[in-house]
């Protein structure tokens, strides 16, 4: 069993802590969870076990396409919270978190330890994305 630990002080975390307290692995970062679960690592295309992006995709390439780009372009001045980007994005919150985990994994962005999300790099300006589409468009 593993798991994320969470703040002490919050309700939301009591079980996850408890799992850890009892014997759980405690996922701290990225790279222990593509270390648990390997079949991650080849289904993202990240580098084993370090998040990064696969050496293949082209230079500014979203992996996360026109919608990937268009939610990085959200998070290029400020991290935002996920609530706000569905909002924001008009797309309902399990679409947004496939997008999110695939940004992720691929090594675009990060969560931040209070669940903002933040931009790690963005698409480069101009050139087309997968499928022909321009990130800025």
């Amino acid at each position: 069993m593993r798991c994320w630990p969470g703040s002490v002080r919050s309700p939301q975390s009591a079980g996850a802590n408890r799992l850890i307290r009892d014997g759980a692995t405690p996922l701290l970062e990225l790279a222990d969870l593509l270390d648990a679960v390997p079949s991650l690592n080849a289904a993202s295309g990240a580098g084993a076990s370090t998040g990064s992006v696969s050496q293949a995709d082209p230079p500014g390439a979203c992996p996360g396409g026109a919608e990937g780009a268009r939610l990085l372009s959200l998070l290029a001045a400020d991290p935002a919270h996920p609530d706000d980007l569905a909002a924001e994005l008009g797309l309902e919150v399990p679409r947004l978190a496939r997008q999110l985990t695939t940004l992720e994994l691929a090594g675009w962005l990060r969560v931040l330890p209070d669940g903002r999300v933040a931009a790690l790099r963005l698409p480069a300006r101009g050139r087309p994305g997968p499928h022909g589409v321009h990130p800025t468009a």
